[in-house]
């Protein structure tokens, strides 16, 4: 329960400046992500969902588009150093969200 709480408190921060105006803040903030998500391999897919749905979200503002892709290709890349990888069903629902974009 404390590792959970811990999690929130760093990853919050982590997210919100994958919105930020500077590229190289959105970058450092996608690769740090992903080496939170590398260390704690559960909480991988939840990271690429939370992701996808804010990307969705926020469609209209290049800004967030470029960082959560950014943060994508960070936790994908992170993927293959991780013992759990992806589930396999989340990768079909990967590939349903594609299709309405």
């Amino acid at each position: 329960m404390m590792m959970m709480m811990t999690i929130v408190g760093i990853v919050e921060p982590v997210v919100s400046v994958l919105i930020h105006p500077s590229p190289a803040a959105r970058l450092s903030a996608a690769w740090c992500l992903r080496s939170i998500a590398v260390a704690l391999p559960s909480q991988m897919t939840i990271f690429i969902e939370r992701c996808v749905t804010r990307m969705q979200r926020l469609k209209s503002s290049t800004e967030a588009i470029s960082g959560y892709s950014f943060a994508l290709a960070a936790l994908l890349g992170g993927v293959r150093e991780t013992s759990l990888g992806i589930p396999h069903a989340k990768g079909k629902v990967g590939a349903v969200h594609s299709s309405y974009m």
